[in-house]
């Protein structure tokens, strides 16, 4: 049994790779999540147009002290973002136009992202300019379409 399998498994991953790079990946539209390292979660909705352009909105989830009230507060500050999708190699890259962040913890940023096969998962990177540039790897699995 386990011959078979192993016989099997190359012909079905020929198979899975040649439809793939004839119909190309599946749509990057939709509802992922992911975190940025250092235990912070986000959520991006990526949202297709035309010729390749896209755009998305990540929504943090972050934490900050606030000293006056003395005590920590829970936010979900905005970021925006235009880019491109290339539906043949399944390259995903971002960069931020605008946020809306009023107690300023988000940086801009650039994000590259490579999807897996299956369509589910992301991963890449991001870099910002924050305390000179950082780059942080990431992964974004899809929640829904």
């Amino acid at each position: 049994m386990i011959k078979q399998i192993f016989t099997i498994t190359p012909f079905l991953f020929f198979i899975v790779s040649t439809a793939i790079s004839q119909s190309g990946f599946p749509s990057s539209h939709g509802y992922w999540e992911g975190d940025w390292g250092s235990d912070t979660p986000f959520n991006i909705y990526l949202e297709p147009g035309e010729n390749g352009a896209m755009s998305g909105t990540i929504t943090w989830s972050l934490t900050y002290y606030d000293f006056k009230e003395n005590k920590r507060v829970e936010v979900y500050p905005k970021e925006f973002l235009k880019g491109t999708w290339n539906a043949k190699t399944g390259l995903l890259i971002l960069n931020t136009v605008s946020e809306e962040d009023p107690h300023e913890l988000v940086v801009p940023g650039y994000y590259q992202m490579q999807m897996d096969v299956s369509g589910a998962v992301m991963k890449g990177f991001t870099t910002s300019s924050y305390g000179g540039i950082t780059k942080t790897e990431i992964t974004m699995t899809r929640i829904r379409a």
